[in-house]
């Protein structure tokens, strides 16, 4: 039990009630409607001499409701949606859970959740400091994603039916999307961080390196190999997009003779949609498949 609201300071003037007085019946069912709350369990009160009137609550225990699947979808939405990347308090929150497992894989907030103990998610839930940074990290993204007041609706009202479409060989968002090699790609990925906070209406489009960047081997002879492994997309906040029907949607480009076909994917970037194109589908060629394979 815990707490809450009020440091309590317990004196002769301070007296507990159960369920005896109209305000008690009232207030738990004001402090019961709070989604943290399960059940108020005594509350601390001052009343005037005659024992009639309310002077001062200061304060009251609780138990916590079971919130685990509400944690772990909320933390999985957000996880999803690169809007932590500049809103690092999420990391911090992850990390609080289980400091080993956020190393072993790696800070990556989709492979974290997906591996962290039912026995860590208890313990989360009955931490009051993780439930009160919980509350306040939703709490922000929730605000963030609903606002309209933005820098851009304020500024260009009468555009807000706009849609800018940028395009870009790569996106540096964070280590663990290795779809980005240096200067340009964090140029791109900061441009689409800073068009989410603004409120620009923008959509980007980029390719699906699946084999990311090449990691570095040297041989006893000192010479350079590269070896290129797939990214494992499940560990990764990227969805393919389904068109109308659940399908997964495909698009193509032209080329003299054939088309190339492209699988959609998509990065939520806060605000911002991230569209990446990948050739590697069975509907082409085997020598156009790897077209978007291997980052240049």
């Amino acid at each position: 039990m815990f707490l809450g609201k009020y440091k309590l300071m317990l004196g002769s003037d301070c007296r507990l009630i159960y369920g005896t007085t109209d305000y008690h019946r009232k207030r738990l069912k004001v402090l019961e409607s709070e989604r943290y709350i399960r059940r108020v369990n005594r509350l601390y009160i001052k009343l005037d001499d005659k024992g009639t009137r309310l002077v001062k609550e200061f304060g009251y225990d609780y138990s916590y409701k079971c919130r685990r699947k509400e944690y772990v979808d909320r933390l999985n939405e957000i996880a999803n949606n690169l809007w932590w990347v500049w809103n690092t308090e999420f990391l911090r929150l992850l990390k609080t859970m289980d400091g080993d497992l956020w190393e072993k894989c790696d800070k990556n907030p989709v492979k974290f959740l997906k591996h962290i103990s039912q026995e860590k998610l208890e313990e989360a839930e009955n931490n009051a400091q993780f439930v009160k940074d919980y509350d306040k990290i939703v709490e922000n993204f929730d605000s963030y994603m609903a606002s309209r007041n933005t820098w851009f609706a304020q500024k260009y009202p009468e555009n807000k039916n706009d849609l800018i479409a940028y395009f870009s060989a790569e996106y540096g968002l964070d280590q663990t999307i290795a779809i980005y090699s240096g200067g340009l790609g964090i140029l791109s990925g900061d441009h689409l961080k800073s068009a989410s906070d603004l409120g620009i209406p923008l959509v980007a489009v980029g390719l699906m390196y699946k084999n990311g960047y090449f990691h570095q081997r040297i041989d006893k002879d000192g010479i350079q190999h590269p070896e290129y492994k797939d990214l494992n997309l499940a560990d990764l906040p990227i969805h393919p997009v389904k068109d109308k029907d659940g399908k997964d949607f495909i698009t193509y480009v032209k080329f003299p003779a054939r088309r190339i076909y492209l699988k959609v994917w998509q990065i939520n970037v806060g605000r911002i949609k991230l569209y990446l194109l990948d050739s590697d589908i069975d509907i082409n060629a085997e020598e156009d498949r790897g077209t978007t394979a291997k980052l240049y």
